[in-house]
């Protein structure tokens, strides 16, 4: 559609350029115009200050130019997911989770181009951990996940409870059976609308 418009486009710029001349397309030899010299007598001349009348067939070209300009400005879709992972420590392990946490980071920032935030907080209290991430894409944190299974989970569901896991944005069937083979609870959420900057 988008190159039919562009085609419709250039056949409005040259009607404007030269609105009584025959108009012939891009892929065929231009018209032959004629001097006023060589016009027969009696021929009616072309009047230049005479206003251009717009017929529907322009008009429709000059739609399908801002239509056009509109595809061509259209913002690409975000695929990006954010997740939240809540849990509370278990009495007398905060400073193996905080080991924990440091080690997870450590394996995550090197190996994952694609996992854009990755933080891990304590609470001040010491008695709750929160992980914030954002990944480009729903494979990106199924890549993820399945690292985070091999190399900590067990050592991470040891040292906390009441575990919150929740994803906003576009996640896959594919990681929705990933995480429920691996026994994750998930709350899904859909994105609505918003922006980043």
């Amino acid at each position: 559609m988008l190159y039919v418009c562009k085609f419709l486009t250039y056949a409005y710029v040259q009607r404007i350029s030269n609105p009584r001349a025959r108009w012939s397309p891009p892929f065929t030899s231009p018209p032959i115009s004629l001097a006023a010299s060589d016009m027969p007598t009696g021929t009616i001349q072309p009047n230049a200050a005479e206003p251009m009348k717009f017929s529907v067939r322009r008009l429709f070209s000059l739609y399908c130019l801002l239509l056009s300009l509109q595809v061509s400005a259209e913002a690409p879709i975000d695929n990006t997911v954010m997740v939240l992972f809540e849990a509370d420590i278990a009495a007398g392990a905060l400073s193996e989770v905080r080991e924990l946490m440091v080690r997870m980071v450590a394996l995550t920032e090197p190996d994952e181009p694609e996992t854009l935030v990755y933080r891990a907080f304590i609470s001040q209290d010491g008695k709750r951990i929160t992980f914030m991430e954002t990944y480009s894409n729903t494979a990106a944190m199924l890549f993820h996940d399945e690292s985070f299974t091999q190399h900590f989970a067990d050592d991470l569901f040891q040292l906390t409870a009441n575990h919150r896991l929740a994803t906003y944005g576009a996640v896959s069937e594919k990681y929705k059976a990933f995480a429920a083979a691996s026994g994750f609870t998930v709350e899904y959420n859909d994105l609505v609308s918003g922006f980043s900057r």
